[in-house]
């Protein structure tokens, strides 16, 4: 699961798999005690299903 923070300082979105301490990339900004604006179910392994589809892409 990921999580998607808006940072109120530079209104940028922020994505983490904690929602512990949090540092806005962008600007630093500590984002700990912010609301988490979204959460995201990301499939075990995508990346190696990703690997996959693209090495048939250039197979084809």
């Amino acid at each position: 699961m990921a999580y998607i923070k808006l940072c109120p300082e530079c209104q940028s979105r922020s994505i983490s798999a904690s929602k512990e301490e949090w540092t806005c990339p962008h600007c630093g900004e500590d984002l700990s005690d912010e609301p988490v604006f979204r959460q995201i179910k990301i499939k075990k392994n995508w990346w190696n299903e990703s690997k996959a589809e693209n090495d048939q892409k250039v197979l084809a």
